[in-house]
């Protein structure tokens, strides 16, 4: 599918959002934290509500990764919203059955970008390797800057520009909370590195930084960072943005907590991220246009998440780390899907749930599966195209850990390599 044909595709379920369905009941919004795979971390702090009944449905991917969860959305799905769809190919052909498909006919990304350690964990600092999404091949390796260690990678639209994130390194190992450093890198069209370099910025107090984002044009960075504080002292999140060329910034901040990663529009104009404050959770989105300083002055609601549903029918529950899709019409999360009133019930199956982030009612679910032994589960999700209608994300299947892409109801398993030693799923 072409950019215009994806826009108007874009265009028409932004206009379809509109009308409000029969059959898919509003958003429940009673009153009421998780480390990201990958990309998305936690910041260390203990979450406000409680996590149990995440913890127990992530405890495989737990114990592989050393990720912990918490249940943030919980919303009312009608029978109706619960049906599959046809996997998404371009127009006037069949969706792609295998990863070079996908890849041949542009629908994803032809690299990936993922954090690696040779040797013993926690003995080595860890590196920028480059793969084939198709293969899986590595095709390049970027050792961190002189006294680092790679921690976390964010990507631009174009499949080529990445920003690492790094952190101190001694003989002793990981430094922890010292100052970071940024590292940009650029591939060729073919995949070979045709460049890295280190970006200059500054954070507040030198806080280590808990989420970045790279714009769609790799023109501009956003990084998530707090300041240290006694125990007795709010939490001060500072959001800032940062022009790659030049180092201009602004700043935008307020008390409470920015869970997992962020995410940006195409258009540039907005970034989407989770915020807790006390017991309320919920997806933001910051208007970019603003001069900067109040960070919920500037930003408002866009889905309210839950700890609890107050009314019966089967139930969606969404995992950390939601993110919005480019043309920002929608935000994606890996979710259970409960067959009851009782969310603590086993699912019933899980996939891909997308929202309107415009009324927050449900669209669609993608990449649905029964639980059970031999089912998948959803458990991340890593990347989107414009709409949201083919995403890259993580599942749990036959008791691994996989990366796929997600399309309609099919899941097409990409060779991506899961390292315990450094639980990176990838960055597209």
């Amino acid at each position: 599918m072409n950019l215009i044909e994806e826009r108007i595709r874009a265009a028409a379920q932004a206009a379809a959002n509109t009308v409000t369905p029969d059959s898919v009941p509003s958003l429940e919004l009673p009153v009421a934290r998780t480390r990201r795979l990958g990309r998305r971390r936690w910041n260390g702090r203990s979450p406000g509500a409680t996590w149990t009944r995440w913890a127990a449905w992530l405890a495989p991917l737990a114990a592989a990764l050393a990720v912990s969860g918490i249940l943030i959305a919980v919303v009312t799905l009608s029978p109706a919203a619960y049906q599959g769809e046809p996997a998404y190919g371009p127009t006037g052909r069949p969706a792609p059955s295998t990863p070079q498909g996908y890849v041949t006919s542009g629908q994803v990304p032809r690299f990936y970008v993922q954090v690696a350690v040779h040797g013993a964990a926690g003995k080595n600092p860890a590196e920028a390797v480059v793969h084939a999404t198709a293969t899986g091949a590595v095709l390049a390796v970027v050792p961190p800057l002189a006294g680092h260690t790679v921690n976390r990678v964010t990507a631009a639209a174009d499949g080529r520009t990445f920003v690492l994130e790094e952190e101190p390194w001694t003989a002793a190992g990981r430094a922890g909370t010292a100052r970071s450093a940024l590292a940009i890198l650029n591939l060729t069209d073919s995949g070979r590195v045709l460049g890295t370099g280190a970006l200059q910025y500054t954070a507040a107090g030198d806080a280590s930084l808990l989420a970045l984002a790279l714009s769609a044009d790799g023109t501009r960075l956003a990084f998530a960072s707090q300041p240290a504080t006694s125990r007795n002292e709010p939490t001060l999140t500072n959001v800032t943005v940062l022009k790659l060329a030049g180092g201009a910034s602004r700043t935008w901040s307020a008390t409470g907590d920015l869970l997992g990663a962020m995410s940006w529009t195409a258009d540039g104009k907005k970034l989407a991220f989770n915020w807790q404050s006390g017991q309320s959770l919920s997806a933001r989105l910051l208007d970019l246009t603003s001069p900067g300083g109040s960070l919920l002055g500037h930003s408002r609601v866009s889905t309210t998440f839950s700890h609890e549903a107050t009314v019966g029918g089967t139930r969606v529950s969404c995992a950390p780390g939601s993110l919005i899709t480019p043309d920002g019409t929608t935000v994606v999360c890996a979710a259970q899907v409960h067959p009851g009133p009782n969310v603590r019930n086993t699912a019933d199956g899980s996939g891909f749930a997308e929202f309107s982030a415009a009324s927050g009612k449900l669209i669609r679910i993608l990449g649905q599966a029964k639980a059970g032994a031999r089912g998948r589960t959803a458990m991340d999700v890593l990347w989107s195209d414009l709409s949201g209608r083919v995403l890259i994300g993580a599942v749990r299947q036959a008791g691994r850990i996989r990366v796929g892409v997600i399309s309609g109801n099919t899941v097409t398993l990409l060779p991506v390599t899961v390292n315990p030693a450094a639980p990176d799923l990838g960055s597209w």
